[in-house]
């Protein structure tokens, strides 16, 4: 068995009012989802148990995008760049 840990960044939800601008700093629900599915589908999921994973690296080391097609939110370029 194998464990992660896999920090959400900034989501946007439904039921957030956010102005366009922050809105479009965030990454969407699917994103971390995304990152989650790739890890359950690695024969290899093993060697990366015991770490952290951000959404960002994980999409770069799987090929998963967020529903807007980025790798990478605006929230992550500023507080934790990956």
């Amino acid at each position: 068995m194998a464990a992660a840990a896999l920090p959400p960044g900034f989501m946007r939800l439904e039921r957030m009012d956010l102005s366009p601008e922050t809105a479009a700093k965030a990454e969407s629900p699917e994103f971390p989802g995304r990152a989650i599915s790739a890890l359950a589908a690695d024969p290899n999921v093993l060697e990366k148990s015991g770490s952290v994973f951000t959404t960002p690296a994980l999409a770069r080391d799987y090929g998963f995008t967020d529903l807007d097609g980025k790798q990478q939110s605006a929230f992550w370029d500023e507080h934790w760049a990956t």
